[in-house]
């Protein structure tokens, strides 16, 4: 018997979660002896886990990983009291790194943790706008993605560079003197 329980402490539960939403005020993920490997997700609620690998993931609450010298954390949003294993182009932190560089040259840190922060239309579950991201978010976050895509659940949609390519196509079949512009039916978009 104790082979067996050794045994499984060796191979924990694993919980793999891929274009996901998980929204929940308090705990949103507590998976203490787990591996949680989360890609392309919006998480809206604490995470506590052991080992963690993320990747084009919004984490609107704070993330505890037990084991911080396994995995990763790329192309993600984390909270500013986030215990996370090693980061990769995580915002607000290459936000931080570069602001001498950017535009946030003269703003405190403070500030350049609330430009950087995500702000979704809505957080009404049924909304047709429901976690996506508001008109006027960083783009630190709305093309902060791995390939430039934003950051979040919607991110395979590649809506940034759906509307870059349309933008610079359209004019190319548009008769001479007529203009041409993009139009969002949801909400917030302009």
């Amino acid at each position: 018997v104790f082979a067996r329980i050794l045994q499984f402490y060796q191979s924990p539960a694993k919980l793999d979660m891929l274009d996901c939403i998980v929204h929940n005020d308090t705990a949103a993920i507590e998976a203490g002896f787990s591996r949680v490997e989360i890609n392309a997700s919006t998480i809206l609620g604490t995470v506590d886990t052991r080992y963690l690998d993320a990747h084009n993931t919004l984490f609107m609450n704070t993330v505890t990983v037990e084991r911080r010298q396994e995995g990763c954390v790329r192309y993600s949003y984390l909270t500013e009291d986030s215990v996370t294993p090693q980061r990769f182009r995580v915002q607000p932190d290459l936000a931080l790194q570069n602001k001498a560089d950017g535009a946030f040259a003269d703003l405190p840190d403070a500030i350049v943790r609330e430009k950087v922060r995500p702000v979704f239309a809505s957080r009404t579950f049924g909304d047709p706008a429901y976690l996506r991201l508001r008109d006027g978010v960083s783009e630190e976050v709305l093309k902060g993605g791995e390939d430039g895509a934003e950051m979040g659940v919607l991110y395979h949609l590649k809506q940034p560079q759906r509307e870059t390519n349309l933008r610079e196509n359209l004019s190319e079949y548009l008769r001479f003197g007529k203009e041409a512009g993009v139009f969002f039916i949801l909400p917030d978009r302009s």
